[in-house]
């Protein structure tokens, strides 16, 4: 056995895609000597050299094809965009005064989940106006969807997230599943939103008014709720598929 002195120099000539590297290594020990082999068995190396890089990066792509793996990316994009869509209109509302036809938009969504000013812009005879009023309170109902579309969201951001560093585990499977139907929810909860806008807006709770509300001044939901809810469901699916083809191909 070849015995080396504390502080050893060992040299390492390889071939890697027609090009010559070398490797200096220097070992220091403090007590005893060891075998140039024992040294040689703590040191790894890549011989495959660029060829290794090109291996992993192959692996990476290989993953983020999987169909799974891009579902799941659309499931984040599409949630991404969810969180945009509420700051776009809440309600709209008609009404014909006089033979005339007034159209009002109302908004951003975010201000009747959260509470604060909402801008009313009405347009009537080719003139537009625009006044600000401030809500009390938040439609709890409207609220509510959000959070469970941010909770879907950012657990199927972890998921991709840990599919991309390779610390894949079945729960994982599970969790986006989960995702899915926390968005799925969410997405449908922003479609039954109507009646909390209108109690946000006029403080009004008794049912009957309520409708009667909505009937005489012709309110819907706007982009900012219908967007939302699409967007939400249409992501929500996407994530429960992702989960569900990872069963599958188990």
């Amino acid at each position: 056995m070849q015995f080396v002195s504390v502080f050893t120099e060992v040299n390492y000539l390889t071939m890697s895609n027609g090009r010559q590297s070398n490797v200096a290594i220097l070992a220091k020990y403090s007590q005893n000597y060891c075998s140039a082999a024992a040294i040689e068995q703590s040191i790894s190396f890549d011989s495959a050299g660029e060829g290794g890089y090109k291996r992993k990066g192959s692996i990476m792509i290989k993953k983020l094809l999987k169909p799974a793996t891009l579902l799941l990316i659309g499931a984040v994009v599409l949630g991404v965009v969810t969180m945009l869509l509420p700051l776009a209109a809440g309600m709209t509302e008609s009404l014909t005064i006089l033979g005339q036809k007034v159209e009002a938009v109302v908004g951003p969504a975010y201000a009747f989940m959260f509470g604060g000013k909402v801008t009313t812009t009405a347009s009537a005879a080719g003139s537009t106006s625009t006044t600000e009023a401030a809500l009390d309170s938040g439609a709890t109902l409207a609220l509510v969807a959000w959070i469970l579309l941010v909770v879907g969201l950012v657990l199927a951001v972890a998921v991709l997230v840990c599919k991309l560093l390779g610390k894949e585990h079945v729960c994982m499977t599970y969790v986006t599943i989960g995702a899915g139907v926390i968005s799925v929810v969410g997405g449908i909860l922003m479609f039954c939103t109507l009646n909390g806008l209108v109690t946000a807006m006029s403080g009004v709770t008794d049912a009957d008014t309520i409708k009667t509300t909505i009937e005489t001044f012709n309110m819907k939901l706007g982009f900012g709720f219908v967007g939302t809810g699409i967007f939400g469901l249409i992501g929500g699916l996407a994530a429960g598929a992702s989960g569900a083809l990872a069963i599958l191909k188990k």
